[in-house]
Order: C-alpha cells, then sequence, then structure tokens
C-alpha cells in the first residue's frame, strides 16, 4: 500500500483510540468531581468536563500541561 502523505493520513485517526477508552472510563465515574492523574494532553479531562463534569488535570510532564 503506498501512503502519500502518512502525517494526514494519521490526523484522521487523532482522538479516535481516547474516544473509545474515554467512553469505558466515564461507565466507571462515581459522581461529578474528577481528578485525572497522568492527563497528558487532558483529552479525557477535557471531554468530562464538557459533559458536566467537575474534571480536574494532573501530570508532571511540563509539554503536557503546556
Amino acid at each position: 500500500m503506498d501512503i502519500n502523505q502518512p502525517s494526514e493520513r494519521l490526523k484522521s485517526f487523532w482522538g479516535k483510540v481516547d474516544q473509545k477508552h474515554i467512553n469505558h472510563i466515564v461507565t466507571h465515574v462515581k459522581g461529578k468531581r474528577v481528578l485525572d492523574m497522568g492527563a497528558g494532553y487532558g483529552t479525557t479531562a477535557g471531554f468530562l468536563h464538557k459533559n458536566g463534569y467537575n474534571a480536574t488535570a494532573f501530570d508532571l510532564d511540563d509539554d503536557s500541561i503546556a
């Protein structure tokens, strides 16, 4: 298979794996306050916040926090 622009193709997958995991995680959340430790880029905390949760993201990697 010839992939002319791999970076463009990967953009179409960005977030889809995260969303699958988030959908699973959300089934285990009790209450509305969430601490996302090791949050990386904050995808999970951002999704939870948009869906009415009081989500706080924490990560030790300064680049991720930025």
